[in-house]
This record gives C-alpha cells, structure tokens and sequence, in this order.
C-alpha cells in the first residue's frame, strides 16, 4: 500500500513522497492527481491518485502482470479515473 486507506487528502501522499518509489504529480480533468507507488513496477502496475475535493480522494490502480501486448498500465488508469470522475459529473452527490 502506498498509503493509508483512510487518508482523506492528497497531502498526506506529498508528505509520504520521499518513501514512493515514483511520485508524478499531473492533473485529471482539472483536478490534481499523483501517480504513485512504493514500487515502481510501472511497466506493469499503475496506482494514480485523484483528489476530488479538499477532504475526498480516490485511487486507481490497473495491474498488467503477465499480459503481453497489455496497455501501458498507468494511461489505464488514467482512463479509469476519467471514467470515475465522469460519473461523479454526472451524478453529484446531494
């Protein structure tokens, strides 16, 4: 686990970044978002993390082991949190 389960934000994962064998900061559809692991198996296995709002964060995490001719596994994950985060558009919490 690259960080607590019950981390609420993203700057516990920056306080963490020393540990991370990867830390890539990016933006998701205009949200911040890191990639990061505490092994970097990148190739292979991609956890990126999206912060939906000052207290709520959400992680995917696509793992390719062993698949030949796989997707990159982090543009993956990428897509997936896009997916999430379509969703959330669509259908805001009340």
């Amino acid at each position: 686990m690259s960080w607590p389960s019950d981390t609420p934000d993203l700057d516990v994962l920056y306080g963490l970044r020393d540990e991370q064998a990867y830390f890539e900061e990016t933006t998701l559809q205009g949200y911040p978002a890191v990639f990061a692991n505490q092994n970097d198996w990148r190739d292979r296995h991609c956890v990126l993390y999206v912060g939906v709002s000052d207290d709520a964060v959400f992680s995917t995490a696509v793992d390719t082991f062993g698949e030949e001719g796989a997707p990159g596994p982090c543009d993956a994950a990428r897509k997936a949190a896009e997916s999430v985060v379509d969703n959330l558009r669509r259908n805001p919490a009340a």
